[in-house]
């Protein structure tokens, strides 16, 4: 069979007009799915193949640069879109995937949707990644009516910042809440009295400082927060200042080498506190990274541990493997493949009987208020019409010893009134 995935990279744009076309659509977006002409409320909607039952979806996605690591989610989401059309589509109708490099760049996320929607004419944005080029894109997509589903960003952001976008279909639930579900075991389950907290100064990392700390109050525990900016490279400076404060456990709210980067800083100051990090850190890279130094640490993690011995988690690894050039799938590639299962969950619906999927349909189809659990992999999500925070699982603790990571802990999330989600995304 064709494969029906194609990767392309963006043409050469200057950072002058990339920057201009990311002021314009923040400028634009007005927060409600009524903003610009929508094709999915006018019934006409783009990359439906009738003649070869084909549906065009689209995805920026970092396939190189420094942030690389985070390509894998497209990997998942490929695999789970050539699994599908292996077994025959949905419903009969096969899906085209065209992913477009990014480089993790707000700036070329936005350009890159511009390109997926204006001259590819996608049905949908399916499965972008990351938390800042997700930001970038949503006043775009809103502005246009575009479908952006089963995005892996912060759904606490589209909470406190688009309420009322209906086309926006996130699941990652909230680093707000997932922090303080962090800050909560460490509390009550490691005992700490004092928790240090890494996170990079950009929108992933800063909603977490306002949920720690008010989680903290509760458990009268003390945060000691130290901001890391993306530029970094030399972390002696920022380890020094949070030794100094003596916490006895440490979170690292960051990518893999802002993790890796403090845990050896650290350890060459004889400074070693208990370490824990979050879903998207436990990845065979960062083990192999920091080797010894990574054994006895915690990681949160809200859906299947990537390695378990479930039908749902081998189907995964094995398509993955199968399907796409990543031979090594872990978390991230995990992600997408949720991404992917959610469009094709809700096109699964907008087709029964025979019906042609609109973007309206399959819009209506996610917002039905049903659960469902993309990919198998343990999972419920559910949204309300509405709703921004899909995420009806429960949040767990992995530990990390002897280069075996178990599930240890399973709870819900605690939950953070609205002025202490507000205090985490306003700045975003």
């Amino acid at each position: 069979m064709k494969k029906t995935i194609a990767r392309r990279t963006l043409g050469g744009v200057s950072a002058l007009a990339l920057a201009t076309l990311v002021a314009a659509c923040a400028s634009s977006g007005s927060g409600s799915s009524a903003a610009g002409a929508s094709p999915a409320s006018s019934g006409s909607s783009p990359g439906v193949d009738v003649a070869t039952h084909t549906i065009t979806i689209g995805a920026v996605e970092p396939l190189t640069g420094p942030d690389a690591v985070y390509g894998e989610n497209a990997f998942g989401t490929e695999a789970y879109i050539d699994y599908v059309n292996a077994h025959g589509g949905v419903n009969g109708w096969k899906i085209k995937l065209i992913t477009l490099d990014d480089q993790y760049e707000p700036a070329l996320a936005v350009s890159g949707a511009r390109e997926l929607v204006g001259s590819d004419h996608v049905f949908a944005l399916v499965g972008v990644g990351g938390t800042p080029p997700g930001q970038a894109i949503l006043p775009y997509a809103i502005s246009t009516g575009e479908p952006d589903i089963g995005m892996t960003m912060d759904t606490g952001y589209l909470q406190v910042k688009y309420p009322d976008a209906a086309q926006l279909y996130g699941f990652q639930p909230s680093t707000a809440a997932l922090t303080a579900f962090s800050v909560q075991y460490i509390a009550t389950h490691l005992h700490a009295t004092k928790i240090g907290l890494f996170y990079s100064d950009d929108a992933t990392g800063t909603p977490t400082v306002p949920a720690a700390q008010f989680i903290a109050s509760e458990y009268h525990v003390q945060i000691v927060p130290v901001a890391i900016p993306d530029s970094a490279t030399d972390y002696s400076g920022y380890v020094a200042k949070m030794a100094s404060a003596k916490p006895q456990a440490v979170i690292s709210w960051g990518g893999p080498p802002l993790t890796i980067g403090v845990i050896k800083a650290a350890h060459a100051i004889s400074f070693n506190p208990v370490w824990f990090g979050p879903f998207y850190n436990p990845l065979p890279a960062v083990f192999s990274a920091l080797g010894s130094l990574a054994n006895n640490m915690y990681f949160e993690s809200w859906f299947e541990p990537f390695g378990a011995d479930t039908p749902g988690m081998q189907t995964f690894i094995s398509a993955t493997k199968q399907y796409t050039s990543d031979k090594s799938p872990s978390f991230l590639a995990e992600l997408g493949w949720i991404g992917g299962a959610e469009f094709a969950h809700a096109l699964s619906l907008a087709t029964a009987d025979g019906k042609k999927p609109t973007q309206a349909s399959v819009e209506s189809a996610l917002g039905n208020g049903q659960s469902f659990s993309p990919g198998n992999v343990q999972v419920t999500l559910k949204f309300e019409p509405g709703a921004r925070l899909a995420t009806a699982g429960a949040d767990k603790v992995l530990h990390y010893s002897d280069g075996k990571l178990t599930t240890i802990f399973s709870g819900a999330d605690p939950t953070l009134p609205a002025s202490v989600l507000s205090a985490a995304y306003a700045g975003s």
